[in-house]
């Protein structure tokens, strides 16, 4: 069934592939979009024909498309090279330099290597959001939370709503290691006062304060933007799950469902929701647990994180609650538990020379 579903799909995409061609050849503007579709089912054929025709191309950033499905295609080097061809001609072309990015996280794997793509391009292109963001990126895969936190913040006061920002500022933020500090919001607090209704100050302090655990704080300076950027997840999320941790299950379930009224797309309510339903439908909130670890695979760039989301989901499948004791990494798991052994054994000891005595 499927086998012939997908023959099916190719002969359709000939069809398509064969349909460009032809106005390809009555419009030559036509040939980059030919040979992007024809990327599709021969990467390797339409690679040649972009190295060969982007050097005389009246339009040469249009052929950053077949860059871009190249490097889906995991034809790097492929996409890497019609990048180039096509900046030499057109510095200025936006896609091509975030196919340089791209082949350098996904090729290279290197934070350093994206951040330095970042850099080149934004020379030419100093106000694109998109290569803003692609420079936050790599310095936040550097564990450059502070500066990557700056930039997502210049892009956010730019657009608030550009793509996931608003998340990637408050995971940058709540990443720092001072978090936990006293002092950590004192300065966005002094901010706010002459701002109080800077809605990226009130996301920042409110995001925060939910990892110092000061619940009401969350309440007190998210609450009000649910009204301002309503189709912004996080606020609904760490609004729902303050209210959770503070005994209004009601409203906290209000929050959450608020999400399901337009496509949020972000893995963390089915985590959320797992958490909220673990002691009264541990059936659902396993379900939800998976679908959070299914669509985080490829999301989460903290070993600890993922390590902690793996171990919950052993835990759950294994039909218990996890506690935050089996949280905890191995080695400080044992380490709590020799440590109890050791005052057991010593508390034995002593009683046994009382005794003697």
């Amino acid at each position: 069934m499927k086998v012939g579903a997908a023959q099916r799909g190719q002969k359709i995409l000939k069809q398509v592939i064969d349909e460009l061609k032809k106005r390809a050849e009555q419009d030559p503007s036509e040939r980059a979009c030919w040979v992007d579709a024809l990327a599709r089912l021969d990467p390797d054929q339409a690679a040649k024909i972009a190295n060969s025709e982007v050097a005389s191309a009246q339009r040469p950033c249009d052929w950053s498309l077949i860059a871009y499905t190249l490097q889906n295609k995991q034809k790097r080097k492929q996409a890497a090279a019609i990048a180039d061809a096509i900046l030499k001609r057109q510095p200025k072309c936006e896609h091509a330099w975030l196919v340089k990015g791209h082949v350098a996280d996904t090729g290279l794997k290197s934070w350093q290597a994206v951040l330095d793509v970042a850099n080149a391009a934004l020379k030419h292109l100093p106000k694109s959001l998109p290569l803003m963001n692609l420079k936050a990126g790599a310095l936040h895969s550097g564990w450059k939370n502070k500066e990557a936190a700056e930039v997502w913040e210049e892009i956010a006061r730019r657009d608030l709503n550009f793509p996931g920002v608003m998340g990637m500022l408050a995971t940058a933020w709540t990443q720092l290691p001072e978090i936990e500090d006293a002092d950590f919001l004192k300065p966005l607090e002094q901010r706010l006062k002459s701002k109080p209704d800077d809605v990226i100050l009130r996301y920042i302090i409110g995001t925060a304060s939910y990892y110092r655990d000061d619940f009401q704080s969350v309440i007190k300076y998210l609450d009000p933007l649910r009204k301002v950027v309503p189709r912004e997840p996080r606020v609904h999320l760490y609004t729902a799950m303050a209210h959770f941790h503070l005994g209004h299950t009601k409203t906290a379930f209000e929050r959450l469902n608020t999400l399901q009224t337009f496509g949020h797309g972000d893995p963390d309510f089915y985590y959320c929701r797992s958490v909220m339903t673990r002691h009264t439908d541990f059936e659902g909130s396993l379900r939800d647990l998976e679908t959070f670890v299914r669509l985080s695979q490829n999301r989460l760039n903290s070993d600890a994180k993922i390590y902690k989301m793996n171990r919950e989901l052993e835990v759950m499948r294994s039909g218990r609650v996890p506690t935050k004791f089996d949280l905890l990494p191995p080695f400080a798991r044992w380490g709590i538990i020799l440590g109890i052994l050791a005052l057991l054994i010593g508390g034995a000891v002593t009683l046994w020379r009382r005794r003697r005595g």
